[in-house]
């Protein structure tokens, strides 16, 4: 099986390279002038450059932080909003334990 597949391919192959490389004769019309594109040159200017862009949109806090206590129970307060800055040393949530 594997004989017969690669005696078609290999004449296949041979076909294809035998028509490919076989003698053309010239045609007798003219070739076409390639086309020339006009180039302008300039001299460099230095100029101040920004490296900001403005943009509309919406921002997302893309770093998330899990946080594990150490006791088991139930949160009965949390006395901050989504989105509001907590600092260090204040408190984050109360914990009720069963």
């Amino acid at each position: 099986m594997k004989v017969k597949k690669y005696l078609f391919f290999t004449g296949c192959f041979m076909v294809l390279y035998c028509t490919s490389c076989s003698n053309k004769t010239a045609s007798n019309e003219p070739v076409a002038a390639p086309v020339k594109t006009s180039v302008t040159f300039t001299q460099p200017v230095s100029q101040g450059f920004t490296d900001n862009i403005i943009l509309n949109g919406n921002t997302q806090f893309q770093k998330k932080l899990v946080l594990r206590a150490n006791i088991t129970g139930y949160i009965t307060a949390m006395p901050w909003k989504t989105g509001d800055h907590i600092s260090s040393g204040t408190l984050f949530c109360s914990i009720k334990t069963k």
